[in-house]
Formats: structure tokens, sequence, C-alpha cells
């Protein structure tokens, strides 16, 4: 895949939870990553890790997998427009 962002598992070493269980935040970046019923996430670049943090190959049934280019994840600034 030519021009996609490596996985870099060592990003999410140190994170925040978010408040509801529903993700977590890295301090330097705006993005929200969001759990899926896994336990994994897509990261802005859409490079999936599992729960362990790895970097993996989502599953075909997660409500969050959808076709390449169209992964459902957010950003903090997503959640300000309304």
């Amino acid at each position: 895949m030519s021009g996609k962002h490596p996985h870099d598992s060592s990003r999410f070493d140190v994170y925040t939870e978010l408040p509801d269980g529903s993700g977590f935040t890295i301090k330097g970046c705006s993005f929200i990553f969001k759990f899926d019923r896994y336990g994994g996430w897509f990261d802005e670049h859409g490079n999936y890790y599992n729960s362990d943090g790895q970097p993996d190959q989502p599953h075909s049934d997660s409500d969050e997998y959808q076709s390449e280019g169209s992964h459902s994840y957010h950003s903090q600034d997503d959640e300000e427009e309304d």
C-alpha cells in the first residue's frame, strides 16, 4: 500500500482512557482512538491495532470495520462541530 503510514505501536505506550471507556487519547495528538468490540482500534492513518496494541488486521464483523478508506474513527475536532 503505497503512501500509507506504517504502524507504530510505541505511540500507545502512554495513553489516557476516555471516562466512558470507549477509547483513548495520547499526548500531543488531538485524535480520539475508539475501541471496537474486540478492544482494538484504528489510528488516524487507518492502521489497525489489536487489543494488545500490536499491528493486526481488523475483524470483518467489527462495528468499526468498513471498507478501506472509510474507517469509523474520530478526532476531537469532529466532536466540536455541532
